[in-house]
């Protein structure tokens, strides 16, 4: 048992895959390794990363966490999963949503992203928003997507033969040949930027 720095494993749930530290080679001798260091819990079989038992960083969002019992006479390692969590994401949409319903109280004590996909109703947003700092959370981010920005109040010598990147993923999605609901695929292209975007590396 170590904290070790073994290649070939996943540091996190995104699939960075470690380049550095120990061979695996080295630790073929022994039965089973289990290691602290890496967020993410994986294995190959013989070496196991048991992952952190809580969240700790945005990284651990929505990849389970949790403690293992280790039994010394059948060595077998039982996982036993933490229900509790610090971090969680909002993909705010009134198109579908009426936010007025939504339970605010199940944010409470924890890091929201609110990560705007459509925002069609400002008073609803507003309020939504108030409601999200009153129930005492830790911290609320807001990942808006600036497309309907009009390029008319930007100087002329930023907009110059320019286009952001949203816009040209939606003349992409409007130039395919496909019969398709492509304002459907255009809104799934945009959650999937803003998410991106919003990635803690």
């Amino acid at each position: 048992m170590g904290h070790l720095d073994i290649n070939g494993f996943k540091m996190n749930k995104t699939a960075i895959i470690s380049e550095h530290g120990y061979d695996k080679t080295t630790f073929r001798k022994f039965d089973t390794v289990m290691s602290g260091h890496f967020h993410h819990k994986s294995d190959d079989g013989q070496i196991f990363y048991l992952g952190t038992p809580y969240e700790i960083y945005w990284n651990d969002y929505d990849d389970p966490k949790g403690f293992h019992i280790f039994d010394t006479e059948t060595r077998q390692l039982e996982r036993v999963i933490n229900p509790l969590t610090i971090f969680d994401k909002i993909y705010y949409d009134d198109t579908t949503t009426n936010y007025e319903n939504v339970n605010i109280e199940q944010y409470k004590n924890k890091f929201i992203k609110v990560v705007v996909v459509n925002k069609k109703d400002l008073y609803q947003f507003d309020r939504f928003i108030d409601k999200l700092l009153k129930v005492d959370t830790h911290e609320v981010k807001i990942i808006e997507d600036f497309t309907d920005l009009d390029a008319n109040s930007v100087s002329d010598d930023i907009v110059e033969n320019s286009e952001d990147t949203i816009t040209l993923l939606n003349k992409y999605v409007d130039e395919l040949p496909v019969d398709l609901n492509k304002n459907r695929l255009k809104n799934q292209v945009r959650t999937l930027y803003t998410e991106a975007q919003d990635l803690d590396i």
